[in-house]
């Protein structure tokens, strides 16, 4: 009689166990799950501020106009260099 009760009680409190991780887990899963959707959606809007930061960019370098800052450094007398001269330090 007693291993009966004890059986029975033993099993209940397996079931009760189950059923409280069960619904844990879909707890946990449901946030996941938001916070995955929150962060594609971030990613989507840092896409796009990238894109925009490229455009500006590309329209800012377009308003350079490089000959025209080459012929005022060569009217200030400065010289322009035709190659890059590497030097190495010694050991």
């Amino acid at each position: 009689m007693k291993f009966e009760i004890k059986l029975n009680f033993l099993i209940i409190s397996m079931i009760i166990i189950t059923i409280l991780i069960w619904a844990l887990n879909l707890n946990s899963l449901k946030k996941v799950r938001e916070s995955e959707k929150i962060l594609k959606n971030k990613n989507e809007i840092l896409e796009k501020k990238k894109k925009e930061l490229d455009q500006k960019i590309i329209a800012y370098d377009k308003k350079f106009d490089l000959k025209k800052i080459r012929k005022n450094m060569e009217k200030n007398g400065m010289e322009i260099a035709t190659e890059v001269i590497f030097f190495e330090l010694g050991e």
